[in-house]
């Protein structure tokens, strides 16, 4: 049968209409671009002309803004700002897939039927154009400025957390405009400084938080010989930024601490006269494994080691409370009597992989002898044989390293010449805090072992300067706050 012009082109056009709703019925069936039926709708955005309309379910779990050659020239604009969502958060109205376009920029290729699509890919309006937003394999990134918050006769009101926290690629940055946001070399894992990690990971102090939100630390240390470095360890995180301090000590060193300062809350979880009778010994075990693990759930993070000591059954009993802390995920910070337990028992930590180990020159030996029978391997060795925990090996120069193959990171910032004792303690302390705020952030735990260095090295060498020779550890901790704020303003 032979057919017209006006037939083929009637049945080309019938072929094309069919191919293209098989193509959206596929789409529809892929997050973000299921059905909206049931959907708890949060927020709502469109694009400039309303024939592509979506909606979010939560809130994004991170903002931030891009300072990308490439988007700066898909958008003709200094940089990008966008909110993150998990795909299966957000969902478009069926009859705006009809007006979807997709736009891969490493390909340099556009696909109309969306099932074709590569990630990333940007999402763009077919009508008036407008950029809807960057889609990837779990995620979609989607700018504020097409949600409801603007509506073109006031000021657009953005809730908190569409505001962006940080920005990437800043190698790149078209304005040096001054809006004191951490930067980054990259999407998001190598800060551009300690100070921008810093602002990357501390709480903003907005007056939204409640007591205790930016940081529960727990310090499991002291005993009936030392009360100095569980104190200085526990006031150290309270002047970075902790809002709570349980320090968990012998009985008989919690009277010296109590004096020491109002602002730790010291609890005895243990007796030193029970721990060291053969027949009261293991029941003292229990009931101090006992009161440490009820406490774990309330905490960020935890310090074992300042000023423990080094008796068998207390020990014993700090062994099990580390098992229970893995349990939990709980960041752990393990020193001076903690690393000598982990000498004895390596596989305390072995592979847990939100520990740091913070050695000095003897410690590291030690550590090195137990767990590849050579006090004098290399840093790298140690951490990979580990298979977990990041070392912070204190020096000249502190560097940290992990199980990976990355290079160790280093703290080059200038210390005072003086050693008095307490310094370390502050160190513990300051990374308590940090790491508490680091772990939840999936921010690299290296960064916080550098950013914790840094900051006890400016007090310090703060210290020095008003004190020279007579400078003490209390001289330093009068510096922690001052050093924290030029590196990480309160505003």
């Amino acid at each position: 049968q032979v057919c017209s012009a006006a037939q083929v082109a009637r049945r080309l056009r019938r072929t094309f209409a069919w191919l293209c709703r098989c193509s959206i019925m596929d789409l529809a069936a892929q997050p973000p671009y299921q059905s909206l039926e049931g959907f708890a709708a949060k927020y709502k955005a469109s694009c400039f002309c309303k024939r592509v309309r979506f909606c979010v379910s939560k809130e994004p779990f991170r903002a931030r803004l891009c300072d990308c050659s490439e988007c700066m020239r898909l958008h003709a604009a200094p940089m990008q700002w966008a909110a993150l969502f998990e795909k299966s958060d957000v969902r478009f109205a069926q009859e705006s897939l009809a007006f979807l376009r997709w736009y891969n920029a490493k390909c340099d290729a556009v696909y109309t039927a969306g099932v074709d699509r590569v990630f990333p890919c940007k999402v763009q309006c077919t009508h008036c154009g407008t950029w809807i937003g960057d889609e990837g394999r779990d995620v979609f990134a989607a700018f504020p400025s097409l949600f409801d918050f603007v509506d073109g006769q006031s000021a657009p009101r953005f809730p908190r957390s569409f505001l962006p926290a940080y920005r990437i690629f800043c190698r790149t940055r078209a304005l040096d405009a001054v809006d004191r946001l951490a930067a980054f070399e990259d999407e998001g894992r190598t800060p551009a400084s300690v100070a921008d990690f810093l602002v990357a990971v501390a709480p903003r102090l907005d007056g939204r938080g409640h007591k205790g939100q930016a940081g529960r630390i727990g310090v499991l240390g002291g005993s009936v010989d030392y009360a100095g470095a569980p104190y200085y360890a526990g006031m150290a995180a309270l002047r970075v930024g902790a809002e709570l301090l349980y320090l968990c000590t012998a009985e008989e060193a919690c009277g010296p601490i109590k004096g020491y300062s109002p602002e730790l809350m010291v609890s005895e979880v243990y007796r030193h006269s029970r721990m060291d009778c053969a027949e009261t010994a293991s029941a003292e075990k229990d009931r101090m494994v006992e009161k440490m693990v009820a406490l774990l759930p309330r905490l960020h993070a935890l310090v074992i080691g300042p000023g423990l000591g080094r008796h068998p059954a207390v020990l014993d009993a700090v062994a099990r409370v580390v098992e229970a802390a893995r349990e939990r995920q709980l960041p752990l910070v393990v020193d001076a009597d903690g690393l000598w337990l982990i000498t004895q028992r390596p596989e305390l930590v072995n592979g847990y992989t939100n520990a740091v180990l913070t050695p000095n020159v003897m410690e590291f030996g030690r550590l090195a002898k137990a767990v590849l029978g050579d006090e004098r391997a290399d840093l790298h060795a140690v951490a990979r044989a580990l298979a977990g925990p990041v070392v912070l090996q204190k020096g000249r120069v502190d560097r940290a390293a992990g199980p990976g193959e990355a290079s160790p990171v280093e703290c080059t910032e200038e210390g005072a010449p003086r050693r008095p004792g307490g310094l370390g303690d502050f160190l513990w302390g300051a990374l308590a805090v940090i790491l508490g705020w680091t772990v939840p952030a999936g921010m690299d735990k290296l960064r916080a072992c550098q950013a914790a260095s840094a900051l006890v090295r400016r007090a310090c060498k703060a210290a020095y300067v008003k004190h020279q020779r007579a400078m003490v550890a209390p001289d330093v901790l009068e510096e922690v706050g001052a050093a924290f704020a030029s590196l990480c303003p309160a505003s």
